[in-house]
């Protein structure tokens, strides 16, 4: 490989860590995914770890992470033991399951801190000016929380915007 086509192959796989940083997401999963998906064959552990040069233990961890998401799978190459990996190229689908996983999960979170918002003003605060505010308010919040939910679970219908 060309230095040119290296620096491409440094800079694709830089760009999609600092993509996942933005989103919350683990910088060497995004860059194991890119370097996978722009790789026109396979990849060992070994491989990645020489590419991103980071340690193969990172590499094996992050994945492990990447195939339990259906982002990337073992695959079988011919004369050798080791594990060769290929990325899943349906970006758009492996983007949208991990955004409703994520979403789903921190909306969990802040549904439960909102009904117990709640209970606490109805069990301690009712009758105190301001608190049929701050109970409307709540509702409010878990009405729109249930609403995402609602499309989040459809998140998958999200495709047919995307003619890829």
């Amino acid at each position: 490989m060309n230095k040119e086509t290296r620096n491409i192959y440094d800079d694709f796989t830089k760009s999609a860590g600092n993509l996942c940083v933005s989103l919350g997401v683990n910088r060497i999963i995004g860059q194991i995914y890119a370097l996978l998906y722009i790789s026109p064959e396979p990849l060992s552990l070994d491989d990645m770890v020489k590419n991103l040069r980071v340690s193969k233990a990172t590499v094996s961890m992050n994945v492990r992470t990447l195939e339990n998401w259906g982002a990337v799978k073992k695959v079988w190459v011919r004369h050798t033991r080791k594990d060769y990996y290929e990325a899943n190229l349906d970006t758009i689908g492996v983007i949208i399951e991990r955004v409703k996983v994520m979403l789903d999960r921190r909306l969990g979170d802040i549904s439960k801190t909102m009904e117990e918002l709640d209970k606490r003003i109805k069990e301690n605060a009712a009758g105190e000016t301001g608190t049929e505010v701050y109970a409307e308010r709540i509702q409010a919040v878990n009405k729109n929380i249930n609403a995402v939910k609602t499309l989040i679970k459809n998140a998958s219908k999200l495709r047919a915007l995307f003619k890829v």
